[in-house]
């Protein structure tokens, strides 16, 4: 959640920079009267999203998934930097 309202105030910030689609966030204020701004969004399905990321971690469905706990942007850079090495064949 956190980084859904940062993400959000530096786009506002930033006089609405882009978002997914060429979309444009409106106005902080509306947070209070826009049932579907991105913050009240995000806030309304974390947990059906986290309940079905759980769901299938524990099914055993899928015997073979790899599942990767990345907390925190260095550790998402981080792995992606690695990934894409190993994909270049190390080089």
């Amino acid at each position: 959640m956190a980084r859904v309202v940062v993400r959000t105030l530096k786009r506002r910030v930033g006089r609405g920079s882009k978002i997914a689609g060429g979309n444009v966030e409106g106005p902080l204020h509306t947070f209070f009267t826009d049932r579907d701004h991105i913050v009240r969004l995000a806030w309304r399905y974390h947990p059906i999203l986290r309940a079905r990321v759980r769901r299938v971690i524990d099914e055993d469905r899928h015997p073979g998934l790899v599942v990767v706990r990345l907390r925190g942007q260095r550790q998402v850079d981080s792995w992606l930097r690695g990934l894409v090495s190993a994909l270049a064949g190390g080089r």
